[in-house]
């Protein structure tokens, strides 16, 4: 299988015991003169056994980022979370583009005219950061895709 099947299968997997736990709540309780419309033992059992097929999916998704080298020599892994990181300094770039505009001040208790604000830095030099940034971020996603194409995991796992 596939890393992007793996992924796609813990997706529907989650969903369907999201499903299970919420029929397993909502027929907790049943009028004492009627029986529930759903065993609460055998939906916490399929529960149960759901849990375990995705842990040992994720495992298997796991052990495959970890041992998976990239062109770059870092593990999908390490991608992964420079990915992450990128984004977040995309986002927070974002932000301080945004200062000013939303009425930041020094001190809130002076008027804009008594105290002179300066930014640290342009805002053209905020955009090529993240335009920087945003370059690694292509990089790095469409390596990552390649990998989630081309990796094979160990599924179901013996």
């Amino acid at each position: 299988m596939k890393l992007f099947e793996a992924l796609a299968l813990r997706k529907a997997l989650q969903g369907q015991l999201a499903q299970l736990i919420s029929i397993r709540n909502s027929t907790y309780e049943h009028l004492m003169d009627e029986e529930p419309e759903f065993n609460f033992k055998s939906l916490t059992a399929q529960i149960k056994e759901k849990v375990n097929t995705v842990t040992v999916l994720k495992l298997a998704i796991m052990k495959a980022n970890m041992e998976t080298e990239l062109s770059n020599g870092l593990t999908l892994y390490a991608n992964i979370i420079e990915l992450a990181n990128i984004r977040s300094a995309i986002d927070q770039l974002g932000d301080l583009v945004q200062v000013g505009r939303r009425g930041y001040l020094i001190d809130r208790r002076r008027t804009t005219q008594e105290v002179k604000v300066v930014k640290q830095m342009a805002p053209e030099e905020l955009l090529k950061m993240v335009d920087n940034y945003d370059s690694k971020r292509r990089l790095l996603d469409a390596m990552i895709q390649e990998a989630n194409h081309t990796v094979e995991i160990s599924w179901p796992v013996k």
